[in-house]
C-alpha cells in the first residue's frame, strides 16, 4: 500500500507537473477505502459455500 501510495502519486506528479502534497490526500484516502474493499471481497469470497465446496472436491 505504501509504495503503491507514494509512487504512484510521485509519477502523477511529474507527469502532470502538479505538487507532490497536492495530489497525496486524495491518494491516501483512495488507497485505504481500495484496500478495506480488497479485504472484504477477499474474506467474503473465501468464506462462501461455493467456494467451501470446491475446497472439499479438491482436497477430499
Amino acid at each position: 500500500m505504501f509504495v503503491n501510495t507514494v509512487l504512484n502519486t510521485l509519477w502523477l506528479s511529474l507527469m502532470y507537473k502538479m505538487p507532490f502534497i497536492g495530489y497525496l490526500p486524495a491518494r491516501l484516502s483512495k488507497e485505504a477505502i481500495a484496500t478495506l474493499l480488497q479485504i472484504l471481497i477477499i474474506y467474503f469470497g473465501l468464506n462462501s459455500t461455493q467456494f467451501e465446496r470446491i475446497k472439499n472436491k479438491l482436497l477430499g
